[in-house]
């Protein structure tokens, strides 16, 4: 039975990053019109959209509950809130630096020029992704209402889809691997607050090489933006 639902998941990356990568083939040249990066924006959102639909259909058949995948309350141990709060005080930095990018961006003709030379540089030096890159940023209003849309929902799904269901079936494939925490088992709790799913997926050793493996075929070949 796991070792079905492995093969699925292998299928899947490599379907994945198959298509991701014809896609970006196609996103190139000057001729990407408004109507050509909106319906890369629409197939983005409906690939997203469409695994994670499929996710909980095989969440519901194999009686998966959400917190098995992750999603509940936080559970801090004694003295976790001090990672808390470093935690947060990360995420007020990063938006605060974000913030100001993009008020500059709107304030700022040298800074738009600026980056634009950037842009327009690293396009012209780089690769395949970074030409992809180029010819997918919006350009009217039509184009980031969209590309709003798909942008939150890549971030959302892939999150629960990868970091959630994925790891959980790691975490149930290899429950018996060695520990790759220092400590085993007990401080590997600790750190989960006491979830063995999600011990077992952080101090496996090779539930870590499955998963990295996964994610550097999807940066190698590339997703559909």
């Amino acid at each position: 039975m796991m070792a079905g639902w492995l093969i699925m998941v292998l299928l899947y990356l490599l379907v994945t990053a198959y298509v991701g990568r014809r896609r970006m083939e196609r996103c190139q040249g000057a001729d990407m019109t408004e109507e050509r990066r909106i319906a890369q924006y629409r197939f983005s959102l409906l690939w997203n959209a469409g695994t994670l639909l499929g996710m909980f259909v095989l969440m519901g058949l194999a009686s998966v509950g959400w917190e098995e995948i992750g999603l509940r309350p936080v559970q801090l141990r004694p003295g976790g809130g001090i990672v808390l709060g470093a935690v947060l005080f990360l995420c007020v930095v990063l938006t605060a630096l974000f913030l100001y990018q993009m008020l500059a961006f709107q304030c700022s003709a040298r800074y738009r020029e600026s980056m634009t030379a950037l842009m327009t540089q690293k396009r012209n030096a780089g690769g395949l992704y970074e030409r992809t890159v180029d010819s997918l940023i919006p350009r009217s209003r039509r184009e980031k209402r969209w590309f709003f849309f798909t942008s939150f929902a890549a971030g959302l799904c892939e999150e629960i889809i990868f970091r959630g269901f994925f790891l959980y079936l790691l975490g149930r494939a290899f429950p018996a691997a060695p520990w790759f925490l220092p400590g085993g088992q007990g401080r590997v709790q600790d750190c989960a607050a006491g979830d063995p799913v999600w011990s077992a997926v952080s101090g496996d050793k090779l539930g870590r090489a499955v998963c990295a493996a996964s994610y550097s075929v999807r940066f190698f070949f590339g997703f559909p933006l």
